[in-house]
């Protein structure tokens, strides 16, 4: 089992703001929690366990189940069973969905 946590580039509070000394999260805090949840149907040896989405981070548990059965092409191996591949995936999808037409869109706060 893992615990990661997954900080935004710079510091950058992405999901939210502090208002009155209360964190007001975003539409992105949504998008971030949908693409962790949705890691489980991409991935069939990983279950998930607590997770809570920050202003400018996200923490959660991960548990890898069993490895992947190896893609050996030439020399190339698969690192699908690694928690790193799993980080990269999760960020890879959360920011494809976060970017529109490659440019960074505010999103309002709820």
């Amino acid at each position: 089992m893992y615990f990661i946590t997954i900080c935004c580039q710079g510091g950058a509070h992405l999901f939210g703001e502090v208002f009155k000394s209360k964190m007001r999260l975003n539409i992105f805090e949504e998008i971030a929690l949908e693409e962790w949840l949705n890691t489980t149907n991409v991935r069939d040896n990983i279950r998930l366990y607590e997770c809570i989405v920050k202003l400018n981070h996200i923490h959660g548990i991960v548990e890898i189940l069993f490895k992947k059965r190896e893609n050996i092409q030439g020399s190339f191996k698969s690192l699908s069973q690694s928690i790193r591949a799993v980080v990269r995936r999760y960020r890879n999808a959360a920011i494809k969905r976060i970017k529109v037409g490659g440019e960074l869109q505010f999103a309002p706060t709820r």
